[in-house]
């Protein structure tokens, strides 16, 4: 790859980066509707231009303030865009300077402009089911086993230890094992535990239609 071709990609970046930025920062504080992709391609391409002219302002002001004092840190815009590539070869640094600056700029004008449009807001949305709240992240230590009462659309209940669990956002992709203690309530009230040659129980998040949990501590160890 040549020389001039890592530069226009590095442009690329440059000009769509700040817009990729403030739509992830976005995406945690509001709620993504259902959108065609030329809508959301067309919001990244406005922030990353808005934030773009921003940057080449400050580079002009920078350029500027460093000719004040006989420095000429930045390339030369008009010489660059005559001679091409053969410029970006003879004034490396000069160019890299502008670009890293130009893209640090960039950046800190699509975080400053999500800090100024979500400045009364300070909810924070976090993409995981209720399933890694409650069995994961939410347990009251590292050692503590999650026990749940698995209601099916049969009507049937399952209890039982987690095992594992697919956290996957969409409830039809998820999955449930559980481990013993296993027991089973049919629809019509009785309960029975499963024999012990049945070690786990794999349920559907499809199938499931209310998920109770408990927690338990496992028993001390004993000194004696």
């Amino acid at each position: 790859m040549t020389l001039n071709t890592w530069f226009s990609v590095l442009a690329f970046f440059v000009l769509a980066a700040p817009g990729l930025l403030y739509d992830q920062l976005s995406a945690r504080k509001a709620v993504r509707r259902k959108e065609s992709a030329f809508t959301e391609i067309g919001r990244i391409a406005l922030v990353s231009t808005v934030c773009s002219a921003v940057a080449f302002v400050v580079l002009l002001v920078v350029a500027g303030l460093a000719r004040c004092v006989h420095w000429h840190p930045m390339p030369d815009l008009s010489a660059m865009i005559r001679s091409g590539s053969s410029y970006i070869t003879e004034h490396i640094i000069s160019v890299s300077i502008a670009a890293v600056l130009g893209l640090t700029v960039s950046m800190l004008a699509a975080w400053g402009a999500f800090e100024f449009v979500n400045r009364k807001n300070p909810a924070k949305i976090t993409y995981a089911s209720a399933w890694a709240k409650l069995i994961r992240e939410e347990l009251p230590t590292p050692t503590t086993a999650v026990h749940v009462r698995a209601t099916v659309e049969s009507g049937a209940i399952w209890y039982g230890r987690v095992s594992h669990f697919s956290p996957d956002m969409e409830v039809a992709d998820r999955e449930i094992v559980l481990c013993p203690p296993l027991y089973v309530q049919n629809p019509h009230g009785d309960l029975s535990e499963l024999p012990a040659k049945w070690q786990r129980v794999v349920l559907r998040g499809s199938e499931i239609t209310t998920l109770a949990v408990r927690y338990e501590n496992p028993p001390a160890a004993s000194n004696g």
